[in-house]
């Protein structure tokens, strides 16, 4: 599962066409032109698709979605990230990736919640059974 805590890009990538089809998506940006303005998501894919560096294209299947200050999306390897938009990438990726653990750890917490209500519900019922007997 891949989630980005963006609100402006959030979504779900289970497959190639989920990237494919994010508006403002290109599979042919030029690195040397374009300048990068955040990390918006990271995916891993079973299968692997061309990176969307227009120089590059190599097979991967575990990368980022990048936005640049034209507002153009595209998607890439972490080494062409790192090879490409240097220590700006990497910064931006593990900002990202801080962000996402946050946002998972704030649905774990909620998702214990419920399971606590929903285990004293039970801890009730059997609480009274017992003084039945």
């Amino acid at each position: 599962m891949n989630i980005s805590v963006s609100k402006k890009h959030f979504l779900r990538i289970n497959t190639w066409d989920d990237i494919y089809k994010m508006s403002g998506y290109t599979d042919s940006l030029d690195p040397k032109k374009e300048k990068l303005k955040q990390v918006i998501n990271k995916y891993e894919l079973p299968n692997k698709g061309k990176c969307g560096l227009s120089n590059c294209r190599t097979p991967h299947n575990i990368g980022c979605i990048v936005e640049t200050e034209s507002g153009r999306l595209t998607n890439l390897g972490n080494d062409c990230g790192k090879k490409y938009f240097g220590e700006n990438f990497t910064s931006l990726s593990n900002k990202l990736s801080k962000e996402i653990d946050y946002s998972n750890k704030i649905e774990n917490i909620k998702l214990a919640k419920l399971n606590i209500a929903e285990n004293y519900r039970k801890l009730n019922e059997i609480e009274a059974d017992w003084k039945r007997i």
